[in-house]
């Protein structure tokens, strides 16, 4: 197992990437802490990791909140004593064009999908540099890398998290902490699904057309899985991947591919 008797935490653990995460690292021997706004969603991914044998713990968090994120990494180091690991899932998407954009929505996108990855990274960073070491991996996007349209909100808070994910791999490689990101393209989660019903009723377009021409664009012509994110994590938050770091790596289906 790669991650036998590391501690992990996962925000955004109760549903889509976050959850597929939390089940790779349970299956890799993890003991894994699953943090997201809806405590339901958190308890019934902790149910299922438990059905798998694992041990887990779950936990309800604003990551936008620095007193939440704070109380959240302690309840890690209590319940378990260390943080290990930290996969920073937890994220929205609230597409609309620009001129119709709210600034309010803009500033909710940026809180939770670029503050809360800094907040968390540096709350857990803190842990790590007193235990000597760990790897935290940021959920980025492609729109990281190559913005689309009706949703600058969303890619300029991914563009945020990939470059500080960049800056913060160079300042804690004395640490012994490792810091990567995914960027995936189309995954099969409630998320991507909300999106796309949102981008085509504002283009006065039909959703499952408007996301047959979505996937047209990406070679495998397919929605990823959860759980093929999943591992990738698992990769990089374990010694398979020990020269790794300031990464920003694809899972797109062939989609972007710098």
């Amino acid at each position: 197992m790669l991650l036998k008797g590391k501690v992990a935490l996962v925000t955004g653990g109760g549903s889509g990437i976050g959850r597929g995460i939390s089940i790779e690292f349970a299956k890799e021997g993890a003991r894994v802490v699953v943090a997201d706004l809806n405590l339901e969603d958190a308890k019934a991914t902790e149910a299922e990791l438990k059905r798998m044998g694992a041990l887990s713990a779950s936990v309800r968090v604003d990551v936008s909140s620095p007193e939440q994120v704070e109380a959240m990494v302690e309840l890690a180091v209590r319940e378990y004593g260390t943080v290990d690991i930290a996969a920073c899932a937890a994220g929205i998407d609230l597409p609309a064009p620009a001129f119709e954009q709210s600034f309010d929505v803009w500033k909710k996108t940026l809180a939770v999908n670029l503050d809360g990855v800094y907040l968390v990274n540096i709350a857990v960073g803190r842990v790590m540099r007193k235990n000597g070491g760990g790897k935290i991996v940021n959920l980025g996007s492609c729109c990281s890398k190559t913005g689309e349209l009706s949703n600058s909100a969303y890619c300029a808070s991914k563009a945020g998290v990939m470059l500080l994910t960049d800056c913060l791999s160079k300042e804690w490689a004395q640490y012994n902490i490792r810091v990567n990101a995914i960027c995936p393209a189309t995954i099969d989660t409630p998320m991507i699904d909300h999106s796309i019903k949102t981008r085509a009723k504002k283009a006065g377009r039909d959703a499952e057309e408007f996301e047959r021409e979505l996937l047209s664009s990406i070679p495998m012509n397919r929605r990823g899985k959860p759980s093929e994110v999943g591992r990738l994590a698992v990769f990089l938050a374990s010694g398979e991947s020990s020269f790794m770091t300031g990464q920003a790596i694809n899972i797109t289906g062939g989609l972007e591919v710098h």
